[in-house]
């Protein structure tokens, strides 16, 4: 190993207290420095440190004793929606998914090797849900991780069950990477992904993936509702035409956009 080697790996160190501060305060909502410390496990004295060069760089704010992530992440992540360069085709989309289907309506990305929700709508029926924008979870047990999940290689999709595991989130969820690959396949078949509460109890949900003209996988689209109005016809039919819909729309769009 040379020296240029360990010169990263030292900048590396250095800068990894900073992504622990940042997301501890992500789940804390707001922490003073003793309450991070101990979350991170660093000393208060190192946390401060950091926490100054935070609120300096105003990526923190100090609220009497408290510190709490700033609103200059909003800008950001506002900038990188619009990065995808096909945000307004999904909102226009969700929207009208959402009106039609009176449910929730939901599109999201791969980012890596997690389906990250991008943007969300509300039927006047829908019900609300934990899905926020910015969600970040694993692909296997939800219908929008499955339709992106089923376009890509059977070699990819077993690395990243290696990697990131199949942990169940219910009795339905689908825990081996056999079962997900037939799963996937089925998914191909039919020409749309289902979640039959394997992400939550009492929720179905169908989506379709969208990809875009050079058959790069852009992300899926999906209606999400309790199991009791997605039976029968609206469930096997009805939903999955709109959701179909949707997809095919923003990838016909799309292509004038790139």
């Amino acid at each position: 190993m040379d020296g240029n080697y360990h010169s990263v790996s030292k900048e590396t160190e250095q800068v990894q207290p900073t992504f622990e501060i940042i997301e501890s305060l992500s789940r804390l909502d707001s922490a003073t420095p003793a309450e991070i410390a101990e979350a991170t496990e660093k000393s208060k004295d190192t946390v401060v440190e950091y926490l100054v060069q935070l609120e300096q760089a105003e990526y923190v704010v100090k609220q009497g004793d408290e510190y709490q992530n700033s609103l200059k992440f909003l800008d950001i992540g506002e900038r990188v929606k619009y990065n995808t360069g096909i945000f307004d085709l999904v909102v226009e989309e969700v929207d009208k998914l959402a009106n039609e289907s009176d449910e929730l309506a939901l599109f999201s990305v791969m980012e890596h090797d997690r389906n990250v929700i991008l943007y969300k709508a509300h039927g006047e029926e829908a019900i609300r849900t934990s899905h926020e924008t910015g969600l970040r979870e694993p692909l296997h047990y939800s219908a929008l991780g499955k339709a992106i999940l089923a376009e890509l290689p059977e070699d990819r999709v077993r690395d990243i069950a290696d990697r990131r595991g199949l942990a169940p989130v219910t009795e339905q969820t689908i825990t081996e990477v056999d079962d997900l690959l037939s799963e996937l396949e089925a998914t191909r078949e039919r020409g749309y992904a289902v979640d039959m509460e394997e992400a939550k109890p009492g929720m179905r949900c169908v989506a379709a993936s969208v990809s875009s003209a050079d058959n790069s996988n852009y992300g899926a689209i999906s209606v999400a509702a309790p199991k009791s109005r997605m039976q029968g016809e609206r469930f096997e039919n009805e939903i999955p035409e709109l959701v179909k819909g949707a997809a095919n729309v923003i990838e016909l769009n799309s292509i004038y956009v790139e």
